[in-house]
């Protein structure tokens, strides 16, 4: 049987930039259906997003364009609601909101009344860049974690809070920052959708 080389596989995955994988993790009370709108509804919703990095984050401005960018760009593409306002939160309301009394105050902020309200905060989105047993060895990628609060304002349910880590690269893998638009979209396309994943 013929065998390639290992040293043949890695000039592939060097030529193709590297082999990347995605991985997905949550924590929290993740939801068990979807946070979309099912095909029998019209449903309006308020987005609201804001940062929360860490203290020594480099190009937080640059990253936070990315961030809206990539949420204007799942929700056009993806259908998820009928109807999207995505808005910035302010300064002093960047936390983790649970409530469903802070949450309705939140939701005052639509333009017009929605039907759900989808709070994201966004811990970390950027590439990273780890050194294996030697320099010329790495594994590098996209890292997204997001805490996200979902509520039907329709209905008496119980928030949805939970966290997701979202990670695309692998072994030789070199992302820059003009990905994570996509990565931001793609993450949060995930979430949406968290208790529906297998792996």
């Amino acid at each position: 049987m013929f065998r390639i080389p290992h040293l043949i596989l890695l000039g592939i995955c060097v030529s193709l930039l590297g082999c990347a994988s995605t991985k997905f993790a949550t924590s929290g009370e993740v939801p068990t259906v979807s946070l979309c709108q099912s095909s029998s509804e019209t449903l309006s919703t308020l987005v609201l997003w804001g940062p929360k990095w860490r203290p020594n984050q480099k190009e937080a401005t640059r990253r936070e364009a990315a961030v809206q960018q990539g949420l204007e760009d799942y929700f056009a593409q993806s259908g998820c609601f009928s109807k999207v306002e995505i808005r910035r939160l302010p300064e002093e309301k960047i936390e983790r909101v649970s409530s469903r009394q802070e949450l309705q105050a939140l939701a005052s902020l639509a333009s017009a009344p929605p039907d759900r309200l989808l709070v994201v905060i966004v811990r970390e989105l950027g590439p990273v860049i780890k050194f294996l047993s030697s320099p010329a060895m790495l594994e590098g990628g996209t890292e997204v974690v997001l805490e996200l609060t979902a509520v039907n304002l329709q209905t008496a349910a119980s928030p949805a809070s939970f966290r997701i880590h979202w990670q695309n690269g692998g072994p030789l893998v070199i992302k820059g920052v003009k990905t994570l638009p996509d990565d931001m979209s793609a993450a949060l396309g995930a979430a949406m959708s968290p208790g529906l994943r297998t792996e």
